[in-house]
């Protein structure tokens, strides 16, 4: 059975891909960053109104949390990996790592509204992130080996770089929420104990899933090449060592 909400987060999770292809489609930046910084404010907005309708049936234990698995394809799946976990951390969504190698296995763990999000996310920065690489030229060249390491220094350095603005982007609109809401009656809950009480679902499902897990850590090895992603990074505006076949949760 279809409810009101769920017909209203479809339809608000449909603005937020057309806000996307929008962005993606435009031939101008100044129009591209707008329509992207726009994106970001909704997807940062309705996880906070979803998070606040959805309150009492997390404190209740009726609504828990999701599994999905995404394949991060080669090349610099790793690299690529470190973008989906920062994207996820922003939105209150755990990842771990189920299988290393060439193309990685990642299992999202989070409640169904905030998966959804940092999915169309993932995908428009993965669309973003290969333009900008297909368009970068290394300083140098010594070989095959050189230029992968360059290329994926690069990946790490756009990673790092868009989930850092994007965390920062994600706790403003929290705070402004807070800031701007009424005083709460006695009794009921602030926004803020709300998202805290959330993530603790999230957190300890994931410790129920995966009670022995271990954090992993992804360094740049190029720091020029991570110089260059980062500024790619900045132009993208969403306004450790690798462990091959390890499961752990990423850092």
């Amino acid at each position: 059975m279809t409810t009101t909400t769920d017909t209203a987060q479809d339809a608000r999770l449909q603005k937020l891909r057309a806000m996307l292809a929008k962005a993606e489609s435009s031939e101008f930046p100044e129009e591209r960053d707008a329509f992207l910084a726009k994106a970001a404010e909704l997807a940062a907005q309705y996880g906070i109104d979803e998070a606040l309708l959805q309150a009492s049936d997390v404190a209740q234990g009726s609504l828990r949390p999701v599994a999905v698995q995404m394949v991060v394809q080669a090349p610099y799946a790793t690299a690529k990996s470190v973008l989906v976990n920062g994207v996820a951390k922003a939105y209150g969504v755990r990842c771990v790592r189920l299988r290393g190698g060439a193309n990685q296995l990642i299992e999202m763990i989070g409640f169904e509204s905030d998966v959804k999000r940092v999915e169309i996310l993932v995908t428009s920065l993965f669309l973003q992130l290969a333009t900008e690489l297909a368009g970068a030229t290394p300083p140098y060249y010594h070989g095959p080996r050189q230029l992968a390491a360059w290329r994926r220094s690069f990946v790490l350095g756009y990673a790092n770089k868009v989930c850092s603005r994007l965390e920062r982007q994600v706790a403003a609109t929290q705070a402004q929420e807070a800031a701007e809401a009424p005083e709460a009656p006695t009794g009921s809950t602030s926004t803020a104990l709300v998202l805290a009480d959330r993530q603790d679902a999230v957190n300890a499902d994931v410790k129920e899933r995966y009670p022995r897990l271990t954090t992993t850590y992804t360094r740049a090895s190029n720091g020029n090449g991570s110089s260059a992603g980062r500024a790619a990074g900045s132009r993208a505006n969403l306004g450790g060592s690798a462990v091959g076949g390890a499961r752990g949760v990423l850092g």
